[in-house]
């Protein structure tokens, strides 16, 4: 009888001190911090504007007193008293495929910030460089190499236009003001098919911060909640305890 009751072990407890040492340096425990943190805003006084309007108003009043709480929850894994990582948790009670899984999954999410930052600091380079070459130039007009001859062209075409133009109102001939018209537009026309006829270097365009369109550098979250932790924790050491005790 005295074997029966007092021989066994019973989980988490070793009759064995030195097997009770080792399991409470192994096993995984969850620690869980709950609380309220209360925040107070308002208060003071401030100007009140009808005491301009009306004596009788008191020149300043007091602004109401607001309270809000907040309700925070963290857990913390510990091994033998001392916080742990989720992921060394994982690798700890086994599952090194999870481990990989999420650490992969985490790479690439890193890769794909990294090359969007590249990519948008190179754009930055360029601009930076097309700046320099734009403010060393100063925007000047170009002119294409049959600039000359088309200028001619329509300085004439423009001048008979004009003589024409003024000769049909003054005597009163329409067929004169068309051929006027006519003369005025073709020299527009040929302007307007110059080829950018007065073409100016535009000033570059400054691109996007990299960190503008994705906020900042991915950072690994916890996968797990508290419940699961609590569940893959006590399977754990009961498996370490039966490990233990067939030592």
């Amino acid at each position: 009888m005295v074997g029966v009751c007092f021989g066994q072990d019973v989980y988490p407890y070793f009759s064995d001190m030195e097997k009770q040492l080792q399991f409470e340096r192994e096993k995984v425990t969850i620690e869980k911090s709950e609380g309220v943190e209360q925040l107070i805003s308002g208060g003071g006084s401030a100007f009140n504007w009808l005491s301009i309007i009306d004596e009788k108003q008191p020149m300043y009043l007091n602004q109401p007193i607001n309270t809000s709480y907040v309700y925070y929850s963290n857990f913390y894994i510990k091994v033998d008293g001392k916080s742990i990582m989720e992921l060394e948790m994982l690798r700890k009670i086994g599952l090194d495929t999870e481990v990989n899984r999420i650490v992969s999954s985490h790479l690439k999410e890193i890769d794909f910030y990294e090359n969007h930052v590249n990519k948008m600091n190179e754009k930055k380079k360029k601009y930076y460089e097309d700046m320099k070459i734009y403010k060393m130039t100063k925007p000047t007009i170009t002119f294409n190499s049959d600039y000359k001859e088309k200028k001619e062209i329509v300085n004439k075409l423009l001048s008979i236009a004009g003589v024409v133009l003024v000769t049909g109102i003054l005597t009163d001939y329409s067929s004169l003001n068309l051929i006027g018209l006519g003369a005025g537009f073709t020299a527009f026309a040929i302007y307007g098919n110059n080829e950018k006829f007065n073409k100016k270097i535009s000033r570059p365009k400054k691109p996007i911060n990299p960190t503008e369109s994705i906020v900042s550098r991915p950072i690994l979250k916890q996968q797990l909640e508290f419940n699961q932790c609590v569940a893959l924790a006590e399977a754990y050491n009961r498996k370490l305890y039966s490990d233990i005790s067939n030592r």
